[in-house]
């Protein structure tokens, strides 16, 4: 098995993920949290984590880098449903054991997703003061 240094380095400049806007290099390749093109963020690592929605909440996936040779247990998912303090305390804590260089990058993606998921509150009928009170 190869190292994961060599794959990105063979692989870094031309794979399919790659996107160019204005000069700027980013990645859409699956367990890149940042989409910055970085061996770092990659999801090429060995022991990467990838934040993605799901119907509702967000689902955390772990690879685990001692069972890369099989493929059923290569990865652990869990589904995050709570409300959204729990949802990112949850991220924090995981991700703070397994890759503390990226908790802040695992947490801000899962508020994203979370918060975007949220119903927004409905508006308040304006009442009318004034004129417009004394006339209605």
């Amino acid at each position: 098995m190869s190292s994961d240094s060599l794959v990105w380095l063979i692989t870094r400049n031309y794979h399919a993920h790659l996107v160019t806007k204005n000069g700027v290099v980013f990645s859409k390749e699956h367990g890149n949290l940042t989409n910055k093109q970085a061996f770092k963020y990659s999801g090429y690592n060995a022991k990467h984590v990838d934040v993605s929605a799901a119907n509702k909440g967000a689902v955390l996936t772990l690879s685990r880098a001692k069972a890369s040779h099989t493929p059923a247990n290569a990865s652990y998912s869990a589904v995050l449903t709570k409300d959204v303090p729990v949802v990112l305390r949850s991220v924090e804590n995981t991700v703070r054991g397994y890759r503390p260089d990226l908790k802040d990058a695992a947490v801000t993606r899962a508020a994203r997703i979370v918060v975007s998921q949220k119903t927004p509150k409905p508006l308040k009928q304006k009442t009318p003061r004034g004129k417009k009170a004394l006339s209605a």
